[in-house]
């Protein structure tokens, strides 16, 4: 399930024409640590899942879908 999560972010973020750098910038940590999260190498936090879904201007739960 984790994966179709991170893979909805990722889309989330193309869809936006976020970058990385801009997303970590906007989150307040390091553009590596975001990398790491995306690809599934570091925990995605529910504070971080809250904090993407509000930068992306969607409800938490559509990323859960």
């Amino acid at each position: 399930m984790i994966e179709k999560v991170l893979n909805r972010i990722k889309l989330e973020r193309f869809k936006n024409g976020f970058s990385q750098e801009f997303v970590a910038n906007e989150l307040k940590i390091s553009q590596s640590f975001y990398s790491r999260v995306e690809s599934g190498k570091n925990n995605l936090t529910l504070d971080l899942l809250l904090k993407l879904a509000a930068l992306f201007g969607i409800p938490p739960e559509e990323l859960l879908k």
